[in-house]
């Protein structure tokens, strides 16, 4: 996802508050304006309660896509298959099937006032953007795991593992024709930002781009010459060290 299309999401519709603005208005001053909301809205009882038990820990904000579903099922009676429909819709920003959504919603709550809030706390704030608790979870994990390695590792590691995968390195398993429009723009980002990319060095270049920590430098991988195979590369790394060119050809006899 691009940085715009992120910020388009989290957007939320206009003249209408977001959700990052009612989180901060309702935790500030208390979990009770929620329920003041709510109340001055009709709502029965029954529904209040049920927005407290799926709401109250978010502030009176839905903002993840399996809550949504929870909150569907137990005020609107939708199903679970219905409900995971609806959040596929929302969270895909499916808009030509918003319309049959809402009235699906208002059918099923056959209460005008209580679809309207249902509606406008529940649904309508997630077509800006909602987080997927399958994907929150692991997203942690990457976001710890990035920290320790800047943090406990030489960032030259940090460097090499961005080289990689903005080069298309790692694309290369699902067997994609090389893109060297997209390595030179990688090579080019890393220049760019101070890092030192070396030239291929016959003796230490790895297959791909690799790690030289004596030198604090990125070495270009021996992928990167031209008409040299897979199994050339292999045996070039398996016979080193080469102490002159004589010693290269006497070792790989390659060929023209």
């Amino acid at each position: 996802m691009t940085a715009a299309n992120a910020m388009m999401r989290l957007m939320s519709e206009k003249g209408k508050e977001s959700q990052q603005d009612r989180y901060y208005r309702i935790q500030k001053i208390g979990i009770e304006i929620f329920d003041k909301e709510m109340r001055e809205h009709h709502l029965p009882e029954n529904m209040i309660k049920l927005m407290h038990k799926h709401c109250d820990k978010y502030y009176g904000c839905c903002p993840i896509q399996e809550q949504m579903m929870e909150i569907l099922m137990e005020v609107a009676h939708f199903t679970l298959g219905e409900a995971n429909a609806a959040r596929k819709i929302v969270a895909k920003k499916q808009m030509d099937k918003i319309p049959d959504l809402k009235k699906q919603v208002y059918e099923k709550v056959n209460n005008s006032t209580i679809a309207d809030y249902l509606w406008e706390v529940a649904v309508a704030p997630q077509l800006g953007y909602a987080f997927s608790l399958n994907h929150s979870l692991p997203y942690s994990f990457v976001g710890i795991q990035t920290i320790y390695l800047a943090i406990a590792f030489n960032p030259i590691y940090w460097n090499t593992a961005c080289l990689i995968v903005n080069s298309g390195a790692t694309d290369q398993e699902s067997g994609a024709s090389t893109d060297y429009g997209k390595i030179a723009k990688a090579i080019g980002d890393i220049k760019a930002a101070g890092i030192k990319l070396s030239l291929v060095n016959i003796n230490t270049s790895e297959f791909g781009f690799a790690p030289d920590i004596k030198n604090n430098q990125i070495l270009f991988g021996l992928k990167g010459l031209l008409n040299i195979g897979d199994d050339l590369i292999q045996l070039i790394i398996e016979k080193r060290p080469y102490i002159s060119p004589k010693d290269f050809l006497m070792k790989i006899n390659p060929s023209k």
